[in-house]
C-alpha cells in the first residue's frame, strides 16, 4: 500500500496541512508573504507546516495547491525544485483550489464561489478544468476587506481595535442581511483586549453590505457570476448555473448563500441567455476548508500516483516537466 499524501493548501490568510487520511487539516496562518509568492516564503510556510504535522517530507508524496491567479513558469518551477531538492519528497502533484474545492462537493463541473481573505474569485469549471477564458479580475470585497472596514468604523467612533480583534468580532457578529428595509437592529457588546467594550448595532450587516454595493471601480457579487456564465460557452451555461459552489472563509458568513441565490434569481430576466435557467447556489458547512477536502478525496483516489511527478520523472526530466505533467 503507497504511503498517505500529505494535503497543502496555501491560503493567502491560512494554510492547511494535512494527511490524506485525516478528518480535518491543521490551521495556520499563512506566512508573510505569501500573497506575492515569494519563494523563500514558500519554503518556510512548508517547513512550519512539516513541523506541526510531525511527519518526514521524504515520506510521503504531496499533493500542493496552486495559486488561481497566474504565477511565471520560473517560480512553478522552482515550487518543484523546492519540493523535489530541500524536503526530498518522493512526487508531486500541483492543482489549483478552485478546482479542489468542487472535488469536495462531489463535482467535476460547477462555478465556483471562492470567497476568501483578500478576494472573490469566481471560477467556470468544466470536468475538472478550469475555462481561462472565462476569468476575470475579481471583486475586491472579502475578508480582509470587512475586518478593515469595521476597524475604521470603530476608529470613527473615537475606538481603536487591532486586526486580529476586529477580525474575531467580525466573525462572530456579521450577518448577510435577506431584507435591509426590514433588519431589526440587535445591539451586541464586545469586550476588547484592553478591558475596553464596544457596542454593535446595524454594522453587524450593513459592513457585509459591501459586498452588493455598485461602484465605479466593480460590480456588485453576483453580477460577477452573470459575467462569468455570459463568458462561458452557452451549451455549458446550465450545467455551470445550477451547481454554483462556495468556498472560503467569508461565505460562512450566516445568509451569504441564501443572499446570494436570491440576488441571482431576481437578477436573471435582465440577462437574456440566462433565460429558462434558475442559479442554484449550494454550500456544505465546512467550507472554509474545501480546497483541503477535496484534495484528501483526490489524494486517496487509487489513480493519484499516476498523476504525480515522481521523483524519477524529476531528476530525468527537470522541474520543467511541471508545465506538461499539470494543466
Amino acid at each position: 500500500m503507497p504511503p498517505c499524501a500529505v494535503v497543502f493548501d496555501c491560503g493567502s490568510a491560512n494554510t492547511r496541512i494535512g494527511l490524506a487520511h485525516d478528518a480535518a487539516p491543521i490551521v495556520f496562518p499563512t506566512q508573510e508573504g505569501m500573497k506575492l509568492y515569494s519563494c523563500d516564503h514558500l519554503r518556510k510556510n512548508w517547513q512550519s507546516g512539516y513541523k506541526q504535522l510531525k511527519v518526514a517530507p521524504e515520506n510521503h508524496p504531496v499533493l500542493l495547491t496552486k495559486p488561481n491567479f497566474p504565477i511565471s513558469k520560473a517560480t512553478t518551477e522552482k515550487i518543484a525544485q523546492i519540493m523535489f531538492e530541500d524536503f526530498k519528497i518522493p512526487a508531486l502533484h500541483l492543482i489549483y483550489p478552485s478546482v479542489l474545492s468542487l472535488y469536495s462537493y462531489g463535482s467535476l463541473t460547477g462555478l465556483v464561489v471562492q470567497s476568501g481573505n483578500f478576494e472573490s474569485q469566481f471560477y467556470p469549471i468544466y470536468e475538472g478544468h478550469i475555462l481561462e477564458r472565462t476569468l476575470t479580475r475579481g471583486l475586491p470585497v472579502a475578508g480582509q476587506y470587512l475586518t478593515e472596514f469595521l476597524q475604521d468604523a470603530l476608529a470613527k467612533k473615537g475606538l481603536r481595535c487591532d486586526y486580529a480583534t476586529a477580525n474575531s468580532i467580525k466573525e462572530r457578529a456579521f450577518y448577510v442581511s435577506m431584507d435591509l428595509n426590514n433588519e431589526q437592529v440587535n445591539e451586541e457588546e464586545f469586550l476588547l483586549p484592553d478591558g475596553s467594550k464596544i457596542t454593535l448595532g446595524n454594522e453587524k450587516y450593513l459592513i457585509p453590505e459591501e459586498l452588493y454595493k455598485s461602484s465605479i471601480e466593480y460590480s456588485p457579487l453576483h453580477e460577477f457570476i452573470f459575467h462569468a456564465l455570459g463568458r462561458s460557452d452557452p451549451e455549458l451555461r446550465p450545467l455551470l448555473a445550477s451547481k454554483l459552489v462556495l468556498a472560503g472563509g467569508t461565505t460562512l458568513l450566516p445568509g451569504f448563500g441564501e443572499r446570494l441565490e436570491r440576488e441571482l434569481v431576481n437578477g436573471a430576466p435582465q440577462f437574456k441567455f440566462m433565460s429558462g435557467r434558475t442559479p442554484r447556489v449550494v454550500s456544505q458547512a465546512d467550507r472554509g476548508n474545501s480546497a483541503w477536502l477535496g484534495g484528501a478525496i483526490l489524494a486517496q483516489l487509487p489513480t493519484f500516483p499516476n498523476m504525480c511527478m515522481s521523483r524519477d520523472e524529476y531528476e530525468e526530466y527537470g522541474p520543467s516537466l511541471v508545465h506538461t505533467k499539470f494543466f
